[in-house]
């Protein structure tokens, strides 16, 4: 499992200046409070690392929705309660971002550690109700998602 302090190495080596959102815009302890309770349930830290450091945005062409402009500011949590509506989902997910083919990808803030440190993050398909587990570790997926390591084959043997 990858360490915060190794993916905050990759990401600043290979971000630019216009990769994230302005660091005036990043998450507040006020933010992640507010995230929190519009969505229902607490963050694990690694995600609340994310949304304080870097707010929004990503590297290599992979982004993950966070914190924005004051007219965006909670992306995070518009796109998610959009996507559990249209989806008919009762679960503690946070929407990261989506993919091709219908897929998205969230945070199983649900099945976080006990300490509520990290959570898995899952690859759903909106039009078959798929869910496919990607990564034990949000860090984990960071790696993957903006493309320092390949992922590994899921126990079908595909990746999503």
């Amino acid at each position: 499992m990858k360490s915060r302090e190794e993916i905050e190495v990759k990401i600043n080596s290979a971000m630019t200046d216009k990769d994230f959102i302005d660091q005036k815009y990043v998450a507040s302890d006020e933010d992640i409070h507010t995230i929190e309770y519009q969505l229902g349930f607490r963050l694990p830290q690694s995600l609340v690392w994310f949304l304080k450091k870097y707010g929004s945005g990503g590297v290599n062409g992979s982004e993950i929705y966070g914190v924005g402009l004051p007219e965006y500011h909670y992306t995070i949590v518009n796109k998610t309660k959009r996507f559990m509506t249209e989806n008919g989902l009762d679960k503690r997910w946070v929407l990261l971002g989506t993919d091709e083919d219908g897929w998205v990808f969230v945070m199983d803030a649900g099945n976080a550690d006990s300490n509520l440190n990290d959570a898995p993050v899952i690859a759903y398909n909106t039009f078959y109700a798929k869910e496919e587990r990607l990564s034990n570790s949000f860090y984990d997926f960071l790696d993957y998602h903006f493309g320092f390591a390949e992922l590994p084959a899921t126990e079908e043997g595909v990746k999503p």
